[in-house]
Formats: structure tokens, C-alpha cells, sequence
């Protein structure tokens, strides 16, 4: 629970809530709420947006050309024939409806008080100068809703705001039932049925004294209000990124533009005091709350509120649809006529959202109970304890969101996760497929949420199909499928920067192999071979790009090695059929390498080449690392598949001979990693990513290098400590994959530090923290950070590869005594752990598969290690004491 005792003053300041499908931000005030809600599929553009023409595209000879700047040096020239490949830009994730609430008393309503709007006009919600006490607001993670409490004059009131996880109303999709009907029925799985696409804002009157709710409804976008009452908003056809140089950001030029409608609805629920009559009857309908529309103002409703009564308000927010019918372009014809058009719709709305309100209304507290357990269900799964409290609440705050964020069906989380209130936003509030997104989902699977997998992972198939196989073949000629640096919910594919971005965030073709991990990721945790089977399509796309993309080094080029990288050949080549550290995650040393990746990038940062900063080179760490765990955990799930026997494809036998073929990576002078396989003066030594240290974390596939794991040791401190939200968080990681829970203990506390929301107040653009809200800085906000330090917490505490798990690797000093229940760790295995110190603790495992032979499982801590047999279903607890290890088989 997170609880706040000042009114919301800023968007960060506000508390969110949601169900997958809807996202809502609570700014409690005194003498009111204002309610800014999101949808999963509310974004810009459609499906035509990654349609785009460049001129690089089917240049049958556009590689080779770049390639061949690369090997003469021409570093500046490769990048400038790269911008020739850049679209303009990824569409953007977008604010919806804002609703402002407001209560007034009888004693303080009059002419004398003027009305305002609240929304896209005036984002500071209205409060009148009445007398009040202090407010009260809290976020409950548990049960999902917000409280705002305050007295206002002599009646004190709350606001309870919820976005259902399950519809438990009773044929809610059918607006024309009879209004008598008001059971309730739960669904047997809340993860079956469609997410719901209203919410609940319950407001209380606990005093005798009459008071009045005002609703008024508004939206940063293009809108307009219904004469018969609900709104109607209109999505932009185009939201151009606040870094490009546009003379206007938001467009509304699409001929059948899509449409969001939000309807009110509104019932009265007595309280149960001695003041009040007996509750109704099962399946009584509710009592109809008296609804006014101000006839000067159609944006606002009247809501009659007597003492000692709760009025249940339900926003129901339907899919946006295109229209029917071509529209013109001037907004002064364009609103009325989407307003006529979507008549019919949006009245079927308010007859929905109307009988809603009655059925909740008549069964608040089983429609409360029936949510609350929906969303326990997900949240309970994992729980952690610690000495310190901070750590354990932001760690439950991100699982939190994690479940708010999700629902079958919905589109993956962006940047901001599923709450946004700026247009254009931060980033476009995308997908940035070069860290941010790969981050949102590194802890699910750990956390036990791995259906919360799923939504990128059908994300990822549909783009896998559609504008990344199209993006592979006509600007590259090659087979499979290719993401970069930006995508959106359409599926933009090819690079972005209109012609002017630079190549070290503009070009970057790995985004594709980076996503297509997470299916393995989700595999190794469950060992489901009908998921594997299913995945198998997606993995050899991806395959087909990467053994495309790798190509012969160049042989007697005029390169200078020191400054872009280019490498001689020599006569040797790895052994392409090997696996392991001394294979695949080997390969060859140096200028021995007889492949290469280029152009490559390694995200967003530069080196100086004559004096000048310059991205591209050929074969960065990055670049290897991914596509050598591509060809290691393809090969495995061929394997799995279709058993050791079986030949492997020629696509995946190319794959593993090139990606063997690959520069290993090495140390620089310095002793660190180097970020390009050359000494290079960087242009940022303390830049915020850290690409070149991937094989450490999150993929795990230098754990048995020594070599490499004291050179990303040396990478790290040479990065020094500070840095942005999700930055500090994947330190953190990399920290507690080198053991070092001092330096995760560092990290994390500067990830905790509070963030300064005053106006005028100067902040670093790279310096992270969280808001009053929790929410992770960048700044600004970026939920990236959030879920990351989940996945810390995890890393530091319990994490398995290869059949080794890894206990209290890095345990920071102060958790000294602790307990986390509900882990999932690779290997189809669960589990608890609880502790005294790194060499006294307690830890039971699970092995969850169905079927299959005994196996090995080492325990690694640093006590010492152990060696355990574990069959299909069965448990084993090891109990380590001041570092002596005991174990024990109890009954299954």
C-alpha cells in the first residue's frame, strides 16, 4: 500500500490503476477526483503507418555499398548512406478522456460559485474555497483500488476508483436486459473472459447533509460532447515525436479516422447505518441517482447525493472503431459529423454504462469482492520480506503494475507501461526495442506472471508476419524478419529519423533477435513443448534474418582496425557444432574472426573517430553476444523439439557456424569490456546504456568466463554509479550477477531516492529516482525502471542456469534476515527461500514438470555449493547452517 497525504498536483503525483485494457490515473483533491484515463489501443496512426517508402528500400546492392564504406573507413559516408534507410517515425501511445468529479455541499452551492471544465483546457482540477481538513489518499497493491478521504464543510466524504479485472455483472454486453437483473455471477477463471472496459468511481457521503457530485469529461485530443449526453474523441491520424522539428506534431487527417466513445452511468447504493433504510433485496435493481445535464454546458452532469448514500459512477470506454463514412478535413464540420455518426453508438453506451450502475449499485460489495479476488489471484502469486521497507514496497509496487498492465488480448506496455497524459508524449510512449521493452518484461516470469509474456509475445508474431518480414525483404533482401530501434502497436519496423536521426539511436537491426529471447525465456521457465512448438515458426524467422546478417569478414581490406573496426581474416574458424562457453559463447579471438556483423551499432552511444563522434562500425559486443545466444538457444529448441537426432535445418546450421565465426568479445587496456571490438575513445564514458554488457545480464551467457566477467566489473565502474531510473536498475542486475550485493545495494538505493516535482526545480535529465507516485524517472517517467528493479531484487536473491541455482548471490548488507515465496526459476522449477545471512538459510525447491527423467540441480551460494537429484513433481528442502548443507526429500 502506498499512501499519500496531499492533494495531487501533478500527473506523477497521481495513483494508477487499471486492468490491461483501461489505464486510470486518480488525482485525489480535496473536494474531489480527477480521473485520466488510457486505453491499451488508443494510439495513433493505423495499420497503413509502417507502410512507408525510403529510398534505401529494394536497393538490391544498399548493404554492400555501406559494407564497402565501412572497409575503406568512411565512417561518416556509411551513416549517410544509412539516413537514406530512415522512415519518418513510430506512432505514438496517447492520453484518452479526463474526467473531473467534484462534490459540493449543500451549503456552498450557489450562483456564486462558477463551474470549470476539467481536461485538456485546464488540467489543474477545480477545487472550491470551502472549509476542509486534511486529505487522506491511498493506493492499495492487494485489492487494487484508490481512497481519497477529506472533510469538506461539516460532511466528509470518500472516493473509492477501481478498473474491474472481471465482469462479474451479469450479461453485461447485452444493453436491452431488464434492469431488474442484477446478479452477480464470477467467472471460473478471471483469465478467460475479456477484460472489462468500464470504471467504477464510487463517491460517499458519510454525513446527513445533501450534497451534489459534478462530472465534467474532456480530452487532450480532438473532442466533443453529446448533446444527449457522453463523449465522443477523435484519434490523431499522425503525432509526430517532440525531438523531430515539425510545425505541427498532431494531425487529424484521416478520412475514416478511429473513434473512442465514454459514456456515465450512475446509481445510488444506500449505506448500511442505522440511518439509513435495509439493504435491497438480492436482484433488487438500485435506486437511479437523479442526473442533470447543465442545459449552458453539456460537458457536465449533475449528480444528486443525499446524506449518508454512496452514488456509483461507471465510465464505460468501448473499443475506438474507424468511422463508417469519409469525413472532411476542417475540425469546424468534422466533430459534428463524428457526433451524429456515432449517435447510435455511444447511445447504447449510456444505456450500458446506465445498467451497469444499477448492478453494481445493487451489489457493490460482491462486485468489489469478486474484482479484488480477480486481481489477488494474479498479485499473491509472489511475496517478499525484508528489513527494509522501501525496497519490499516499490518491489510489490512493480508487480502491481505488472498486473494492472495486463489482460488477455491487450496490446505489450510501452514506455510509460498504460498510463500516459501528454501528446505527443515522452518518446512517443513506444516501444524502444533497443532496452525499454526488452526491460518491462524481464521479471514476469521470475515473479510468477508469465501469461503477462504473452501480449508481446503475439505481438511479436503478428509483426514476425506482417511490416518486419516486409522491412527484411525489401531492405535487405534477406529471408525471416527485422525490428530496430522504435515500433508501435502497428509494427513499425524500419529505421526511424526522418533522413536526419543519428545512426546511434536511428539504425540499430537487433531489435527483432533481442525480442524474440523472450520466447525462450518463456520456455526455459515452463518447459512447455506445446508453447515451444508453437514459438518454433517465430524463432527460425528470426534465425533466417540473423544467418543472413552475418557475413564473411573482409579479407585485405584498407580499413583502419583502430577506428572502425574492421578485422583481417586468418585461416581458422570455431567449431561451429559446440555449444557452451568454449562454442557458441566462444568463438573466435580477435583478428582471427572469419564473420562479421555489419553495420552495427551498439545502442545509442558513439566513439570518436579523427576527432569526431561516429556510431556505426561492424560486429560490437552487443551484436555478438545476441546473435550467439540466438544460435545457442535455437539449436537447444530443435533439439527439444525434434530430438538430438534429428538434422538441423540449414538455415540454423549456417547460423551457428557464423555466429561461432563472430570476434570473441574482449578486454581494452583498461581492463573493461570493450563496447566495439577495438580500443575506442567513447564520446560518453558514463553513458546510461549498457549494451556491451548483455551477455552478463539478462542472457546470462558469460557466466562461466571469468575473463569476461572481471571486464564487465571494470565496465561498470568505469560507467560510475549514477544515472537514469531504468539505467540504475539494470546495474543493479549486472551487479547481482557479478555477486557484488554491496554495489546492488548502491544502485538500488539511489533508485529510491524521491524526485522533485516542483516547478522551476532542476533535474537531471540522467539522474533516476522515483516520483511521489512510485513511478520511475528517467526522468521523465519511464516504467521501464519499475519492472527492472523487480528483476534486480530477483537477481540478487535466487536465479538459476544451466541447472545451476544461484542463492543469495549478491545479498546487499542490510537484508540481512529476509523471505520470498512464489519464485520461478529456469528449469521448470519453483522456490521459497528464507534466511538468516548469506551462509544460514533455508531453501525449498520444486521441480514442476509432468514427466521426464531425474536430473541434476547444483546449488550455488556463497556458503558453498551442494549437488541434488530432482524428479518430475517433486520437492527437496536444503537447509544451509553457518555453511554446512543438509538436505531433506519430504512426500510430493
Amino acid at each position: 500500500m502506498h499512501t499519500l497525504e496531499t492533494s495531487t498536483g501533478q500527473w506523477v503525483e497521481a495513483l494508477p490503476l487499471g486492468n490491461g485494457v483501461l489505464g486510470v490515473m486518480s488525482h485525489g483533491r480535496v473536494g474531489g477526483e480527477l480521473l485520466t484515463l488510457n486505453r491499451h489501443d488508443a494510439w495513433s496512426g493505423d495499420e497503413a503507418s509502417p507502410c512507408q517508402q525510403v529510398p534505401a528500400l529494394n536497393q538490391p546492392d544498399f548493404l554492400d555499398r555501406v559494407r564497402t564504406l565501412i572497409d575503406t573507413g568512411d565512417i561518416p559516408g556509411a551513416e549517410e548512406l544509412l539516413s537514406t534507410a530512415q522512415s519518418t517515425h513510430s506512432q505514438a501511445f496517447l492520453p484518452y478522456f479526463d474526467v473531473g468529479i467534484r462534490v459540493h455541499t449543500a451549503q456552498t452551492v450557489g450562483p456564486e460559485h462558477k463551474e470549470h471544465a476539467v481536461g485538456a483546457e485546464q488540467e489543474e482540477h477545480a477545487v472550491e474555497a470551502q472549509p476542509h481538513t486534511a486529505i487522506h489518499r491511498t493506493l492499495d497493491f492487494l485489492d487494487a483500488h484508490t481512497l481519497t478521504t477529506y472533510t469538506l464543510g461539516h460532511s466528509h466524504f470518500a472516493h473509492t476508483t477501481y478498473v474491474p479485472r472481471v465482469d462479474s455483472t451479469a450479461d453485461t454486453e447485452s444493453p436491452h436486459a431488464e434492469p431488474a437483473d442484477t446478479t452477480l455471477t464470477k467467472p471460473e477463471s478471471p483469465h478467460t473472459d475479456r477484460a472489462p472496459d468500464y470504471v467504477v468511481h464510487v463517491v460517499s457521503n458519510h454525513s446527513p447533509h445533501a450534497a451534489t457530485v459534478h462530472v465534467n469529461i474532456a480530452s487532450l485530443l480532438h473532442h466533443i460532447a453529446h448533446p444527449d449526453g457522453g463523449h465522443i474523441v477523435e484519434l490523431p491520424s499522425d503525432v509526430t515525436p517532440t525531438h523531430e522539428d515539425s510545425p505541427q506534431h498532431v494531425r487529424y487527417e484521416a478520412k475514416r479516422p478511429r473513434v473512442g466513445l465514454l459514456a456515465l452511468g450512475a446509481a445510488l447504493h444506500p449505506h448500511l447505518t442505522d440511518h439509513h433504510p435495509a439493504p435491497k433485496a438480492a436482484g433488487e435493481p438500485a435506486e437511479s441517482s437523479s442526473i442533470e445535464p447543465v442545459t449552458d454546458n453539456v460537458t457536465e452532469t449533475i449528480i444528486a447525493l443525499p446524506g449518508h448514500t454512496s452514488t456509483v459512477l461507471v465510465l464505460a470506454c468501448p473499443a475506438p472503431e474507424p468511422t463508417t463514412t469519409d469525413l472532411p478535413l476542417e475540425p469546424i464540420t468534422r466533430l459534428p459529423l463524428l457526433a451524429a455518426e456515432r449517435s447510435r453508438a455511444l447511445a447504447r453506451e449510456r444505456e450500458r454504462a446506465q445498467r451497469l450502475a444499477h448492478l453494481i449499485a445493487a451489489n457493490l460489495h460482491e462486485h468489489v469482492n469478486a474484482h479484488s479476488s480477480a486481481h489477488r489471484g494474479l498479485y499473491e502469486r509472489c511475496r517478499l520480506e525484508l528489513p527494509d521497507q522501501r525496497v519490499v514496497r516499490q518491489f510489490n509496487f512493480g508487480r502491481y503494475l505488472h498486473v494492472s498492465a495486463y489482460a488477455p488480448e491487450v496490446n505489450p506496455v510501452n514506455l510509460q507501461g498504460l498510463w500516459c497524459h501528454e501528446i505527443p508524449p515522452p518518446w512517443s510512449s513506444n516501444y524502444t526495442l533497443n532496452i525499454n521493452t526488452p526491460m518491462n518484461y524481464w521479471p514476469v516470469e521470475a515473479i510468477g506472471l508469465p501469461e503477462v509474456h504473452k501480449p508481446l509475445i503475439e505481438w511479436l508474431e503478428r509483426v514476425s508476419r506482417g511490416p518486419g518480414r516486409a522491412a527484411a525483404r525489401d531492405l535487405y533482401g534477406l529471408d525471416g524478419f527485422v525490428l530496430h530501434h522504435n515500433a508501435d502497436v502497428w509494427g513499425h519496423a524500419l529505421p526511424v529519423g526522418a533522413g536526419e536521426g543519428d545512426a546511434c539511436w536511428a539504425y540499430w537491426p537487433m531489435g527483432g533477435v533481442w525480442l524474440t529471447r523472450h520466447l525462450w525465456d518463456h520456455y526455459e521457465y515452463s518447459q512447455d513443448l506445446a508453447f515451444l512448438d508453437r514459438a518454433w515458426p517465430l524463432l527460425e524467422a528470426t534465425g533466417r534474418f540473423a544467418a543472413g546478417w552475418i557475413v564473411p569478414a573482409v579479407t585485405g581490406g584498407t580499413a583502419d582496425a583502430d577506428n572502425s573496426g574492421s578485422v583481417a581474416v586468418q585461416d581458422c574458424v570455431a567449431d561451429a557444432d559446440t555449444a557452451g562457453s568454449g562454442g557458441l559463447n566462444g568463438g573466435a579471438a580477435g583478428s582471427s574472426a572469419m564473420y562479421r556483423t555489419a553495420p552495427s551499432v551498439s545502442p545509442e552511444n558513439r566513439y570518436l573517430l579523427a576527432g569526431e563522434p561516429v556510431a556505426v562500425a561492424q560486429s560490437v559486443t552487443m551484436d555478438v553476444a545476441l546473435l550467439r545466444d540466438l544460435a545457442q538457444y535455437a539449436s537447444r529448441a530443435h533439439r527439444d523439439l525434434f530430438g538430438p537426432q534429428s538434422r538441423r535445418p540449414q538455415w540454423l546450421r549456417e547460423l551457428r557456424e557464423r555466429a561461432a565465426g563472430l570476434p570473441d568479445p574482449t578486454c581494452g587496456d583498461n581492463g573493461a569490456i570493450r563496447e566495439w571490438p577495438f580500443d575506442a575513445q567513447e564520446v560518453e564514458p558514463d553513458h546510461r546504456h549498457l549494451s556491451h554488457l548483455v551477455g552478463v545480464y539478462p542472457l546470462g551467457s558469460w557466466q562461466s568466463r571469468p575473463d569476461l566477467l572481471a571486464g564487465a566489473t571494470r565496465s561498470l565502474e568505469l560507467r560510475g554509479d549514477d544515472s537514469t531510473g531504468w539505467s540504475l536498475a539494470w546495474q543493479s542486475a549486472l551487479w547481482a550477477r557479478l555477486g557484488r550485493g554491496d554495489r546492488v545495494a548502491d544502485a538500488l538505493e539511489l533508485s529510491l531516492r524521491p524526485v522533485t516535482t516542483e516547478p522551476g526545480d532542476c533535474v537531471s535529465e540522467y539522474r533516476g529516482g522515483i516520483y511521489p507516485n512510485l513511478f520511475s524517472a528517467h526522468p521523465p517517467f519511464q516504467i521501464d525502471g519499475n519492472f527492472g528493479f523487480v528483476a534486480s531484487v530477483m537477481e540478487a536473491l535466487c536465479f538459476a542456469l544451466n541447472d545451476q541455482v544461484y542463492v543469495l548471490n549478491a545479498l546487499p548488507p542490510r537484508w540481512s534476515t529476509g523471505r520470498i515465496e512464489g519464485v520461478r526459476l529456469r528449469g521448470a522449477l519453483t522456490a521459497q527461500l528464507s534466511w538468516e545471512g548469506p551462509d544460514t538459510f533455508q531453501l525449498r525447491l520444486r521441480d514442476t514438470r509432468q514427466s521426464g527423467a531425474s536430473r541434476a540441480i547444483r546449488i550455488t551460494s556463497p556458503a558453498g555449493q551442494l549437488a541434488v537429484c530432482l524428479e518430475p513433481r517433486q520437492n527437496v528442502d536444503i537447509t544451509c547452517m553457518n555453511g554446512e548443507f543438509t538436505r531433506h526429500t519430504p512426500v510430493s
